[in-house]
């Protein structure tokens, strides 16, 4: 008899620690999805359970849990890849602009260089061409920029998008090229290329 009251007891305190309280409102973890999305993320989130170690379905999920201001999935997706896909830019790409948007920017600053030097490396599935480069070095630029000025990012968040968007409207690019061949004359008024 006496065991059945320490089964009881057990099986109360457990009722009584995991029921909800009646003011606990459960909500969606993400709202408002496009029927789209919420397919790709289920197809993604299966490929990643059956694979574990698939990458391009790695990266894909975590560039739509950004999109859809979940920075912190995306870096726990990434996380595993640090030392598995090393070589790959756009796994530290992805880290370092998913801390970017949770504020981390030392963090995010180090991923970046970690992506630049993966990139020159250029030993990953998805070679590393000029123009990743170059975004790549905008963010960084843009990220040391809100570092060197001490800014708190969480008070001044228009701070932030101020130097990172600055590095954007501050670059200039002449003359874009697909192949080694210009693209053809120039427009009137244009400068001559150099």
């Amino acid at each position: 008899m006496k065991r059945f009251f320490d089964i009881f007891a057990v099986v109360a305190l457990a009722v009584v620690l995991l029921m909800p309280r009646p003011g606990v409102e459960v909500k969606a973890a993400v709202e408002k999805l496009d029927r789209e999305t919420e397919q790709r993320i289920a197809e993604l989130q299966a490929a990643l359970l059956g694979d574990p170690g698939d990458l391009e379905a790695a990266i894909a999920v975590a560039e739509i849990y950004r999109t859809i201001h979940r920075p912190e999935w995306a870096l726990a997706t990434l996380g595993p890849f640090r030392e598995r896909a090393a070589g790959d830019y756009r796994v530290y790409f992805g880290i370092a602009m998913a801390q970017a948007e949770r504020f981390e920017l030392p963090d995010a600053h180090d991923a970046m260089g970690r992506a630049l030097a993966a990139c020159a490396k250029n030993a990953g599935k998805v070679p590393c061409g000029a123009a990743p480069e170059a975004r790549m070095r905008m963010v960084q630029n843009g990220l040391q920029r809100v570092i060197d000025s001490k800014i708190d990012p969480r008070k001044r968040p228009e701070v932030v998008a101020e130097a990172m968007f600055g590095s954007l409207r501050a670059t200039r690019i002449e003359k874009i090229r697909t192949s080694g061949k210009p693209s053809g004359p120039p427009a009137k008024g244009a400068p001559a290329p150099r």
